[in-house]
C-alpha cells in the first residue's frame, strides 16, 4: 500500500493568469512521485483581507491552518516556497509536533531571491517576514531543493537539481532551409531578469554600425516587462526586426519554434546576483532542437558542455550580433544538415534535460529516508 505524499504550492500568475510553465512543472513532479506515493495537491489560499492588513507584521499571507487540516498521515510533504510568514512557521510546527517523521522539503525555485523584494517599497514588509520566518526553517525543514550550488541554504542542508521537462511530449521543430536570415525566439513571462533590453540595444548597435545581415527576435509572452521591451523597440527604430505576438498557449506556439533558428535564454542575471540558470525554457528550445544564446552560466551545459550554445557575459552591455552571427554559421553552415543540427539538439536534450534524470536526486532521497524513518520505528517498537 503507497504512503501519502503532499505537494503544497500558491498560484502563480503574471498579470492575473496563471503561468502555464509552472503548472507543467508541478503536474511533472507529481507525476513522478505519484510512482512511488498517494498523492494530494493543496492550493494555498491568499488571504482576502486588505494588503495593507496583510502586511502588518505578524498578519499572514496565507490559510495555512486550512491546509495542515487537509493532512493525513504525510510520509513527505513538498512546499513549493511561497513568500515565507509565521503562519507557514506555525504549519511545520504543526506538522512535525502531530507527524514527526514527516519528511518535509522546501523547493526554492530562484535563489538567491532577495532583490526581487526590493523592486517595490511595498514589498520591503514582506521581506521581514520572509527574512524572520526562514530563520526558522532548520528547526523543522529536512532539505531544500535548489537550482543552485549550494551546499546550505538559510541552515538546512539542500537537494541541488537542474530544472528538467517531459522531452518526449515535444515533438522537434522542422528543418528549414539555411541562410543568411537570423530568427531569434524569446519565449516568456517576461520579467526584469530575462535582460532582453541587452539583446534589443545589441541588434541597434548592429545595424548603426552597418550591420548588412537581416535579423529578427519573435517575443512570445507576456509579463511585467513586455512594454518596456515594445517601447524601447520604437525609440530604436527596430519594429521591421523585432515582432511582438503577445501571449500564446499550447500548439499555437508551435509556428515560432519551427521558425526560429536560435533560442534566447536569460541576459539579466545580474540584476539579481545570479550566476546560474536552470531556466525550463532553456530545456523547451533544446527539445525543440534549438541552439541557445545566454547571458548567464546555463547548468545544463555545465554539466555537459555542447557546441549548440554561446554564452555573453552576465553584465548590462548589450549583446555583441557579431558573435551570435559566428556561432549560427559555425552551428548551421559547418556542413551538417539542418535536420542534423535538430536532431543532434534533441537527443542532448532526451539525455541531460528530461524531468526523470533530473529530478531523480529528490525521489531517492525521499525514498530513502522513508525506509531509513520506518526501520528505526520498527527497531524501537521491537525493544
Amino acid at each position: 500500500m503507497k504512503k501519502n505524499g503532499y505537494y503544497i504550492y500558491c498560484q502563480q500568475t503574471s498579470n492575473g493568469t496563471p503561468l502555464p510553465g509552472v503548472i507543467e512543472k508541478i503536474d511533472l513532479q507529481n507525476s513522478l512521485f505519484s510512482n512511488c506515493f498517494d498523492m494530494y495537491n493543496i492550493t494555498l489560499q491568499y488571504k482576502t483581507n486588505k494588503l495593507a492588513k496583510r502586511l502588518l507584521p505578524g498578519s499572514q499571507l496565507f490559510y495555512w491552518n486550512e491546509a495542515f487540516k487537509q493532512l493525513r498521515e504525510p510520509a513527505f510533504i513538498y512546499i513549493r516556497k511561497p513568500w515565507a510568514d509565521s503562519g507557514m512557521v506555525d504549519f511545520l510546527r504543526q506538522v512535525r509536533s502531530k507527524y514527526p517523521k514527516t519528511i518535509i522539503i522546501i523547493e526554492i525555485p530562484t535563489y538567491p531571491y532577495d532583490k526581487e523584494y526590493f523592486s517595490n517599497p511595498i514589498n520591503y514588509t514582506l521581506f521581514l517576514k520572509d527574512y524572520l520566518s526562514r530563520r526558522q526553517f532548520p528547526q523543522y525543514v529536512d532539505r531544500i531543493v535548489t537550482y543552485s550550488r549550494d551546499d546550505r541554504i538559510f541552515g538546512v542542508k539542500t537537494i541541488p537539481i537542474m530544472n528538467g521537462i517531459d522531452v518526449g511530449s515535444i515533438k522537434p521543430r522542422e528543418p528549414k532551409a539555411v541562410s543568411d536570415e537570423i530568427r531569434l525566439l524569446a519565449v516568456a513571462s517576461f520579467q526584469s531578469s530575462h535582460g532582453y533590453e541587452r539583446v534589443i540595444r545589441g541588434l541597434s548597435e548592429y545595424y548603426s554600425s552597418g550591420g548588412k545581415r537581416k535579423i529578427f527576435i519573435d517575443f512570445v509572452g507576456g509579463g511585467e516587462t513586455l512594454e518596456e521591451y515594445r517601447q524601447l523597440t520604437k525609440e530604436l527604430g527596430l519594429t521591421k526586426h523585432i515582432v511582438f505576438h503577445g501571449l500564446k498557449y499550447g500548439d499555437e506556439k508551435r509556428p515560432f519554434y519551427d521558425n526560429a533558428d536560435i533560442g534566447l535564454g536569460v541576459f539579466g542575471g545580474y540584476k539579481n546576483n545570479i550566476f546560474l540558470s536552470s531556466a525550463l525554457k532553456t530545456r523547451e528550445y533544446l527539445a525543440y532542437g534549438l541552439p541557445i544564446a545566454s547571458g548567464i552560466n546555463e547548468d545544463i551545459f555545465q554539466k555537459s558542455p555542447s557546441p549548440y550554445f554561446i554564452r555573453y557575459r552576465n553584465c548590462p552591455e548589450p549583446t555583441d550580433i557579431n558573435r551570435l552571427i559566428k556561432f549560427y554559421d559555425k552551428c548551421y553552415k559547418s556542413g551538417k544538415s539542418y535536420k542534423q543540427v535538430i536532431e543532434d539538439i534533441y537527443g542532448y536534450a532526451e539525455r541531460n534535460a528530461d524531468i526523470k534524470t533530473t529530478f531523480e536526486p529528490v525521489i531517492r532521497y525521499i525514498l530513502k529516508t522513508v525506509d531509513k524513518r520506518n526501520s528505526y520505528k520498527a527497531t524501537t517498537h521491537a525493544k
